[in-house]
């Protein structure tokens, strides 16, 4: 909960996407309202999803590494 927007409820999971996964099937988000995006130049994969359940607002984010992002990088950068 935050002071911030004290009628939301932020579930953010962080490391892997399995958890937001499973919070997203227990509350029957539907994938489709599921929103997918990359940050830290391509480093790192977030999951977003903002839905109202019993009442209440909940938004789920997810943070996982995106495979392979970090060597791509590496080689790029030693590139000519």
């Amino acid at each position: 909960m935050s002071t911030i927007y004290p009628d939301l409820l932020e579930l953010s999971f962080h490391d892997d996407f399995s958890g937001f996964e499973a919070w997203r099937d227990a509350l029957r988000v539907d994938p489709g309202g599921v929103s997918f995006h990359v940050q830290r130049d391509g480093l790192t994969g977030v999951l977003q999803a903002g839905i109202e359940y019993d009442g209440a607002r909940l938004r789920l984010v997810g943070f996982a590494d995106v495979p392979g992002a970090s060597e791509e990088r590496s080689r790029a950068e030693v590139a000519p």
